[in-house]
C-alpha cells in the first residue's frame, strides 16, 4: 500500500492526474509505512475515528442488515488500525492523504502493456489504471465503483477527498460481502467477497477476532 495525496483544488485535464506522489519529506509519515502488526485494541481506536460516520443513516441503510461491528473490524484491518489517524494527514497545504494499492495483475487483465505503479499507469489508462487499485480507508478496488453508486472509478477517487465517503463506500461493500455470505456471519464467505476470492487464511482469522472484539468493545 502506498500514500496516495488527493489534490483539492480544480486542476482538472487529461494531462493531469488527481494526484501527486510527493517525497517522504513533504509528509507525516503515511499510515502505510507504518509496519507494527494491527492488534484487537486497535478495532476501539479505529472506531472512535469512525464511529460516527458509520452511525448515520445512509452508512446504515448502506450496510443492508451487515452489522455495524463488522464495518468496523474491516476499516480497522484494512487501515492497519489507521484509519485518519496518526500520519493520515499530509502537512502539504491543499491536499489530503488517501492510501492506494496498485494491483499490476489487475491492470495487466485490461491493458497490453504492463505497469509497474499507478503513475505509470495512468499514463497509459488513466481509467482503468485507477479501475485497478484499492482506495481509500476501506481498501475499495476501483472497479467496484458501480457497487457503491459511482459512474467511474476515477470519479470514486474524487469523491473520497471527502472522509464520509471513504466511510460509506467501505459500508456500500461491507453489505454486499454481507449479502453474499447469506446475510449471516460467515467470515470465510465475506472474506472472499469483500477481499477477494483467494482471500488468505490469515485475514479470514483476523475478521473473525477483530468482529469479535468490536462486538465487546463497541455498545
Amino acid at each position: 500500500m502506498s500514500p496516495f495525496i488527493a489534490k483539492w483544488d480544480n486542476v482538472t485535464g487529461a494531462e493531469y492526474p488527481p494526484f501527486v506522489v510527493p517525497s517522504s519529506r513533504e509528509l507525516e509519515r503515511a499510515p502505510s509505512a507504518i509496519k507494527r502488526p494491527t492488534t484487537t485494541i486497535e478495532v476501539t481506536e479505529t472506531y472512535g475515528r469512525v464511529g460516527a460516520y458509520l452511525e448515520t443513516g445512509r452508512a446504515i441503510d448502506a450496510l443492508k442488515g451487515a452489522p455495524t461491528s463488522l464495518a468496523a473490524a474491516i476499516i480497522a484491518i484494512e487501515s492497519s488500525g489507521h484509519a485518519f489517524g496518526r500520519g493520515w494527514t499530509p502537512k502539504v497545504m491543499g491536499l489530503t492523504a488517501i492510501t492506494n494499492r496498485f494491483e499490476p495483475r489487475q491492470f495487466k487483465k485490461t491493458s497490453p502493456i504492463e505497469a509497474k505503479d499507478l503513475l505509470e499507469a495512468w499514463n497509459m489508462n488513466p481509467e482503468r489504471s485507477m479501475e485497478s487499485t484499492s482506495w481509500g480507508v476501506g481498501q475499495v478496488m476501483g472497479f467496484n465503483h458501480h457497487v457503491i453508486g459511482y459512474r467511474t472509478a476515477s470519479e470514486m477517487v474524487e469523491a473520497f477527498r471527502d472522509v464520509s465517503s471513504q466511510v460509506l463506500a467501505t459500508c456500500f461493500m461491507v453489505g454486499y460481502a454481507y449479502a453474499v455470505a447469506g446475510s449471516r456471519i460467515d467470515y470465510d464467505s465475506i472474506a472472499r467477497a469483500y477481499n477477494g476470492p483467494a482471500a488468505p487464511s490469515t485475514y479470514k482469522a483476523k475478521l473473525a477476532a477483530f468482529h469479535a472484539d468490536a462486538n465487546e468493545r463497541i455498545a
